[in-house]
């Protein structure tokens, strides 16, 4: 089975939620996307699926899942899916999301998700 790996994902983009408790992040992957969550489709001319990280504070810990989007470009129908990532996946993107929010802003993400929310109240 194809994971998530530093070889074939990257973190583009972050946005953090209202409430300041998670963030979205948009998945650029290198690797068939199709096949890593069991999509069987006859045709893929006109079809595509976008990943995003989603990544919240359960309590004190940080949880992370995989939101994907099926698009149908012909007839613009999309479907929204959830991917659990295994220990192995959740500790690899955990460490990609570390490092982006740590070059984006200079912080943990617990930190940027707190300092946001402090920005928010003023």
């Amino acid at each position: 089975m194809i994971e998530f790996t530093k070889d074939n994902t990257t973190i583009e983009d972050c946005e953090i939620w209202d409430d300041c408790t998670g963030m979205d992040c948009y998945l650029s992957t290198w690797f068939d996307t199709f096949e890593k969550f069991g999509i069987k489709v006859d045709n893929r001319d006109h079809m595509s699926i976008d990943c995003y990280l989603v990544c919240f504070f359960d309590g004190y810990d940080l949880d992370l899942k995989v939101d994907y989007v099926i698009k149908n470009l012909y007839n613009g129908f999309e479907t929204y899916e959830t991917y659990e990532p295994n220990e192995n996946e959740k500790s690899v993107l955990r460490e990609m999301l570390e490092d982006f929010i740590q070059h984006e802003c200079g912080k943990s993400i617990k930190q940027c998700l707190q300092e946001e929310k402090k920005h928010d109240k003023t």
